[in-house]
């Protein structure tokens, strides 16, 4: 299949190859299962969803619904798109809320969720579990913003990563620490202005989007991971292990419920009804 799929015009002819009204390239196998999750939340049925296998790839695919109409669908992360004009407008190119699917996995209502199934006397709750995640976005708000700058303005610079860990308090912490911050952003904020800087700070402000949201969903798991397991360790004992794959299968088992915020659900829904229309 693979000529068939880099081929702008037999783009058009996967739909009859697959015997569904639609196909969706998504980036790798993660998104898979969170798209097809969605759109099914969403009322989108015979949609078969296909990882293209890279962000390249799927670029790839969104010139051709853009410049050639292909009938096909794309499906990919934010990013910090909605900041630096790096969305596309088109009906059958979807992205997800946040910057990534993490920021939809990783909820205070599926974190407190997934502590309760490894510990059923655990008292804690998703409030409990927001007031964590809340603390944890206003360490890294500096951050972001460098961050966001930096793809904006192609510095090249490496601000947050994909991974926090670098910035937590130690290996088993699911807190930042705000002296590292402090000393990676003193060698990273000279490289912009406060021009450049303080149009993106007040955009973050005044976004209608949960800091949560905005975060490198890749960067938040190792604190997911950590926070989770400070509260299923037993006392006098060292704390569970918890990988990462394990930690992707429950939340996407909690996804499932569609128990995701009302804008978040209402985002999706807007999405799900315009490309219904496009398709039909």
């Amino acid at each position: 299949m693979s000529n068939l799929e880099h081929s702008a015009g037999a783009l058009n002819n996967l739909k009859k190859f697959y015997k569904v009204d639609s196909v969706l390239f998504v980036e790798d196998d993660n998104d898979v299962n969170f798209w097809r999750i969605v759109l099914h939340a969403c009322g989108v049925e015979l949609v078969y969803v296909k990882p293209a296998g890279g962000v390249e790839k799927l670029k790839h695919y969104m010139s051709h619904i853009v410049d050639k109409n292909a009938d096909i669908i794309v499906a990919a992360d934010s990013d910090y798109g909605r900041f630096t004009g790096g969305v596309k407008q088109h009906d059958r190119i979807l992205y997800t809320y946040g910057y990534s699917i993490e920021n939809s996995l990783f909820t205070a209502q599926a974190i407190a969720h997934i502590v309760k199934l490894f510990n059923a006397s655990s008292g804690v709750s998703a409030k409990e579990v927001s007031v964590w995640m809340s603390s944890l976005e206003a360490e890294v708000d500096d951050l972001l913003a460098l961050d966001i700058a930096n793809q904006q303005y192609g510095r090249g610079l490496e601000v947050m990563g994909d991974n926090c860990s670098r910035f937590l308090r130690s290996d088993h912490s699911c807190y930042i620490d705000r002296t590292k911050t402090s000393h990676h952003i003193k060698r990273t904020q000279p490289a912009f202005t406060n021009a450049e800087l303080e149009p993106i700070m007040e955009q973050v402000r005044n976004s209608d989007r949960e800091r949560w949201s905005i975060i490198r969903g890749h960067f938040l798991t190792n604190a997911v991971i950590n926070y989770i397991k400070s509260k299923i360790k037993r006392p006098g004992t060292k704390p569970p292990p918890l990988p990462k794959h394990t930690l992707y299968v429950m939340t996407f088992q909690y996804l499932e419920k569609w128990k995701v915020s009302p804008l978040e659900q209402q985002f999706y829904q807007s999405a799900a009804t315009r490309l219904m229309s496009s398709v039909a």
